[in-house]
């Protein structure tokens, strides 16, 4: 079950970390191993909830401007040259840290509505998370926060240092 769910020490290390603080943007490398058909199915679904979810949870950028959360790169077609071997490579982006924990909040504690009252579980995620569960056999997820993104043109900018 920890090659899913994850390491409650790790978890507890990631939310105090100094590094994850305030509203920068956190990007969550996921690597996927799926159980035998119907796993991918069964992890496709909850990747479209999952997107359905984060990509409307809003945040605001150092510059000021909103931004907001979801899929930033999906490869199916994935092979490692050294190290363990995994079905697929997603990244998914978070406006925050404190974004990414209400996401995972949503599908495993009570939160409380905005204006109080009973703490409530969003159903479309908790059974997303039943479906995650259900598709993966491991999953690896690393934290980043991302010092710049490339793009491909700019590698011709790039000049050795030594």
């Amino acid at each position: 079950m920890e090659a899913i769910e994850g390491e409650p020490k790790r978890f507890s290390a990631f939310l105090k970390d100094q590094r994850y603080k305030g509203e920068q943007t956190i990007w969550m490398l996921n690597l996927l191993l799926f159980e035998p058909p119907p796993g991918p199915l069964l992890y496709g679904e909850y990747g479209i909830r999952a997107q359905s979810k984060i990509g409307k949870i809003e945040g605001v950028s150092s510059a000021g401007k909103k931004r907001s959360g979801g899929l930033v790169l999906a490869a199916g077609k994935v092979h490692a040259l050294k190290g363990s071997s995994f079905d697929s490579i997603g990244i998914m982006c978070y406006p925050s840290q404190g974004a990414f924990l209400e996401y995972v909040s949503h599908g495993s504690l009570n939160i409380a509505p905005k204006g109080g009252g009973a703490g409530v579980k969003d159903p479309l995620v908790t059974e997303g998370f039943k479906l995650r569960k259900a598709g993966l056999a491991v999953q690896g997820l690393i934290a980043m926060v991302p010092e710049r993104v490339w793009d491909t043109t700019d590698c011709e900018k790039l000049a050795s240092r030594l």
